[in-house]
């Protein structure tokens, strides 16, 4: 098998997700194998790693949210958690093979005990804190080092048929079309500071409340022929949200997973916020804060932003 990255995104009951699937090869620890022998020339290194209401390591949370979605294609997400758990990291194995048999029938850990001491007392009830079956010429004590744990080729390509099938999918629905309980936006052109994941967020709760019209466009929209009432502020939202996404979308690489826009007549506060995150200044001093002309400061980190519109109100992203 040769090295790979490979990524997905997509929307379960109008959430984005994406993914990232990596193979690389090892290049230094571990030096032994989960059965204690040496690691094979040319071994994988598996990871994976997310974006989905929030980044790192999701698939707790995309698990348990994708338990409650309403469609068959969830279960597919429910299997690619599962084999994130069999596949992530498997060059920091912490026991043997048999030692971690033996913790996969460990009673769970009460929140705030220590989870290594917990482990260590269970496997030394079970006469395996030191294994000393596996490899009875080098008896291994667990927690000692990290093992390397070979991943089985048909789990690798598992995942991968199913990052394959859900990229650029849909599954669920965010709401039923033409909910009473419609949502209301957390954001306006009035906020100060937006997020472009709430953007796409919203894009397709708007797009799941507006699905069973043929054409939810201002101008084909007929709101006295709408069986479900006048949605016409929702069509007109969605046509303003998915205008200001074509836009700031082609500006931005990362519009998808989190985008900064900034609206015009806060730029110069955030640009003295964005002074003291980056060291520039010491906001508890007077001196020489209180000589800095921050609105030609303010125009100055302007020229690294695009400006957008987001109905007719100026915003700047990067």
């Amino acid at each position: 098998m040769e090295p790979f990255k490979q990524t997905a995104s997509f929307v379960i009951a109008g959430k984005r997700a994406a993914v990232e699937f990596t193979a690389e090869r090892m290049k230094d620890r571990p030096n032994l194998t989960v059965d204690l022998q040496p690691v094979p020339p040319g071994a994988l290194r598996f990871s994976m790693s997310g974006d989905f209401e929030g980044m790192g390591q999701i698939d707790g949370r995309l698990r348990e949210f994708a338990g409650t979605v309403d469609d068959p294609a969830a279960a597919r997400v429910v299997r690619l958690c599962d084999l994130w758990d069999a596949l992530h990291m498997n060059d920091m194995s912490a026991g043997t093979r048999a030692q971690m048999h033996a913790l996969e029938q460990m009673p769970p850990v009460p929140p705030g005990d220590d989870r290594y001491k917990a482990q260590c007392d269970y496997l030394e009830t079970c006469g395996l804190l030191t294994d000393r079956n596996t490899r009875p010429d080098a008896p291994y004590k667990y927690g000692s080092g990290w093992l390397y744990r070979p991943a089985e080729p048909a789990l690798v390509e598992e995942a991968r048929a199913i990052l394959r099938e859900l990229d650029g999918g849909r599954i669920g629905r965010a709401v039923e079309p033409g909910a009473d309980d419609f949502e209301e936006a957390e954001f306006s052109n009035s906020s100060d500071v937006i997020d472009s994941r709430d953007v796409v967020a919203r894009i397709e709760y708007l797009r799941d409340y507006l699905s069973d019209l043929d054409d939810p466009t201002p101008e084909t929209y007929d709101p006295e022929g709408d069986p479900k009432g006048d949605r016409s502020g929702a069509v007109e939202e969605l046509a303003t949200l998915e205008a200001l996404e074509r836009e700031a979308a082609s500006a931005a690489g990362d519009w998808e997973f989190g985008e900064t826009l900034i609206r015009d007549d806060h730029f110069e506060d955030f640009a003295r916020d964005y002074a003291e995150e980056i060291g520039a200044i010491n906001r508890d001093a007077m001196w020489p804060n209180n000589c800095i002309d921050w609105e030609r400061a303010a125009r100055e980190l302007q020229q690294d932003y695009t400006s957008v519109q987001f109905g007719g109100v100026t915003y700047w992203i990067r």
